[in-house]
């Protein structure tokens, strides 16, 4: 009763504070006896890990995209945090997602509101760079984006809506080196690019590290023994006003060739697009492809194309085969079902390859 009225509540507010401290740290006691917590950190940090693949965050999209997105069942809200989640359940779960930086390094520019924050985070950790979408992209996340490109471990980028970041992999000098560099996708709606057998042999990348190589369009010479896996797809998809006769290859069948050849360490191999020139035909001097670690080969084009991949190939038993032949673009009635004929009779040749002693059995047609 001696005291004014703001003392009272300044020492009432003290209590308070000093209250919720001694609550935060009997709920943090608390904590250690749950069974989940008395896993070691290893193991948690393993199921943070599993949790990420299949909760990432969602980045801001536009509002007529949010509707689109968000509408779907099981979708989740654009802004969506996912997996960072866990670590607002509790202080142990902090820590352990705090000191996982490489899986922060993964969404480093997932979230561009809080993209400064992210990377801090990653710490030295090589980032994940995806600049495929404009809008998600302003000029500060870009610019930032551009300066960790030599640094990061996986790059998905549309040169179209950001040619600065094409240009190290198109002209590569001496001083662009991708140390960290394991996978990389570069997406160009349209080209004219004609990629022929002297730009197979052209100097390599300095990426040392790729392993994975998905490119639509463009073409970026490396050292195509050391992949892995490998998507090329010209003129898979277009614009209907750039639509190309059939028949103008851009990638040059012998060129393919070439390249194919020196790919000895595929696991995984995908060729598509009605603008890939078929391979020259098999000859005594001419070895066939062998891939001895395929696992899954994927063809997609017009039948002379798939038909022509295929004579040139020497696959083993475990490998899965997926083809689809077609891309008929602005032919003749005459010219299509001639093709649809000449598909017939390959999808027939198909057939009876696999039957023959010795073959892959057929799991699907």
């Amino acid at each position: 009763s001696n005291n004014t009225p703001s003392e009272i509540t300044r020492r009432i507010d003290a209590d308070i504070s000093r209250l919720d401290e001694i609550s935060r740290a009997m709920k943090a006691l608390r904590n250690n006896y749950s069974p989940i917590l008395a896993l070691p950190v290893e193991v948690l940090g393993t199921i943070i890990e599993m949790s990420s693949w299949s909760d990432p965050p969602l980045p801001i999209t536009t509002p007529h995209r949010s509707r689109t997105l968000y509408s779907r069942p099981g979708s989740r809200a654009p802004g969506w945090l996912g997996w960072v989640r866990l670590g607002h359940i509790c202080q142990h779960f902090r820590r352990i997602v705090l000191d996982m930086s490489a899986l922060w390094a993964s969404v480093a520019f997932s979230l561009p509101k809080g993209h400064v924050e992210i990377v801090s985070r990653a710490r030295s950790a090589p980032l994940t760079v995806t600049m495929v979408v404009p809008y998600q992209f302003s000029p500060n996340l870009m610019d930032s984006a551009l300066m960790h490109l030599h640094s990061a471990k996986t790059i998905r980028l549309d040169p179209e809506l950001h040619p600065a970041a094409y240009a190290p992999f198109l002209n590569p000098g001496e001083s662009e080196r991708f140390p960290a560099l394991e996978a990389l996708t570069l997406l160009v709606r349209s080209s004219t690019l004609n990629v022929t057998t002297e730009m197979i042999d052209m100097a390599p990348l300095r990426a040392p590290s790729l392993r994975h190589l998905c490119l639509q369009n463009c073409f970026v010479p490396c050292d195509y023994s050391a992949l892995k896996t490998l998507d090329l797809r010209f003129q898979n998809s277009f614009p209907s006003h750039t639509v190309p006769l059939q028949g103008q290859a851009i990638f040059n069948g012998q060129a393919l060739l070439t390249m194919l050849g020196r790919c000895t360490n595929l696991s995984s191999l995908s060729l598509s697009g009605v603008q890939m020139g078929a391979l020259p035909a098999p000859s005594p001097t001419q070895a066939a492809l062998s891939f001895p670690l395929l696992k899954h080969i994927r063809i997609e084009g017009t039948v002379t194309f798939c038909r022509s991949i295929w004579s040139n190939l020497s696959l083993g038993l475990e490998t899965r085969v997926e083809i689809t032949p077609g891309g008929y673009y602005r032919i003749s009635q005459e010219e299509l079902e001639t093709n649809l004929v000449e598909e017939g009779l390959f999808i027939n040749s198909l057939i009876h390859r696999f039957s023959e002693p010795g073959s892959p059995t057929i799991t699907g047609v």
